[in-house]
């Protein structure tokens, strides 16, 4: 019972770190997680501290503003000591015009928890075609237009 409450709480303080995100307070993420982390997305795949920073802090000066809420979590019993999270999330942002202006995403994290109870890895799928390249003006006709085609 005490190792499932550990689990929940430490789930819970990285979600609330993470829906709370700004550039005032991302050492608190940072506190939560392992010094060789694993970061992996559509456009990163790193390991450690200082270049899990540097994403969320180069994510965050790259958004005029933005809201991100966690809508479903799920966390495993623990296998040789590893626990699994997964978290279904959303995030609307305003980001340059170039790219886009304003986005919605939807997406889901794999957050990998330490037995100490620190995050390993940090893995995001999201579909970055659509939600993403598919929003710049010019490529983004283009790849409608493929995926359209390809519909079934």
């Amino acid at each position: 019972m005490i190792n499932e409450l550990m689990r929940l709480r430490n789930l819970g303080r990285y979600v609330v770190a993470l829906e709370s995100l700004n550039l005032e307070n991302i050492d608190a993420l940072v506190t939560l997680v392992a010094e060789d982390v694993v970061f992996f997305d559509p456009f990163n795949d790193t390991q450690g501290k200082s270049a899990f920073h540097k994403i969320f802090s180069d994510m965050l000066l790259n958004m005029k503003s933005h809201d991100f809420h966690v809508t479903q979590t799920a966390i495993s019993a623990p296998v040789e000591g590893v626990s699994i999270a997964f978290l279904k999330w959303e995030l609307d942002a305003v980001i340059s015009k170039s790219l886009g202006g304003s986005w919605h995403v939807k997406g889901c994290s794999e957050i990998h928890f330490s037995p100490e109870g620190l995050v390993t890895a940090h893995i995001d799928f999201w579909d970055v075609g659509r939600d993403f390249y598919e929003r710049i003006p010019i490529l983004g006709s283009i790849l409608r237009i493929i995926r359209k085609r390809l519909e079934s």
